[in-house]
């Protein structure tokens, strides 16, 4: 819950709006925006949401192939996108459907990482998301990078964490696709 707790500290939740929950998996966060009154688009490659709700859209795709029709409010992409063959490029066209004002929660993976050996492993460094932060025009308002030796998985098994967690915020008068 540490990106909702950003959120609210940066005073960017309101009583109503539109979330993209990218990866969104069991749906715990789908579920927490539409507790807080947010109409909710869960995006997904399995239907593993546990319980339909009238505020989430489930939406059978990869995140790499989905098409957003609207504009978001949040997009929030936890533990998904370092999935992607190029995690920077899919987080910048998810850029074009946030609304201006609004916040991007998103986490990478470090060089470090458990997962390094594996074929599809894709790490970003401090250097690759600053980069991305300007050339996007993004306001930083929280950049962790954080290391865990034996962190859970979502499967209960242990392994090393490297991970960067990032909530953005695009400014307002930018714009966006929709």
């Amino acid at each position: 819950m540490e990106f909702i707790e950003e959120l609210k500290r940066h005073e960017l939740l309101r009583k109503t709006g539109e979330v993209l929950d990218l990866g969104c998996h069991s749906g715990i966060f789908s579920k927490t925006f539409a507790e807080l009154g947010y109409s909710v688009d869960a995006v997904d490659f399995k239907n593993k949401l546990t319980k339909n709700d009238k505020n989430i859209h489930f939406h059978l795709s990869k995140i790499e192939d989905f098409k957003p029709t609207k504009s978001y409010d949040v997009i929030f992409a936890r533990n998904v996108v370092f999935f992607t063959e190029n995690p920077i490029a899919t987080t910048e066209r998810y850029l074009q459907y946030l609304k201006p004002g609004g916040a991007l929660c998103v986490s990478f993976l470090g060089k470090n990482d458990g997962w390094k050996n594996e074929k599809w492993f894709r790490p970003v460094t401090e250097k690759d998301l600053k980069d991305f932060i300007l050339k996007n025009n993004l306001e930083e308002l929280s950049f962790k990078e954080s290391e865990r030796p034996n962190g859970l998985m979502m499967n209960g098994d242990t392994k090393y964490w490297h991970m960067f967690k990032l909530v953005l915020k695009k400014p307002l008068g930018e714009r966006n696709a929709c």
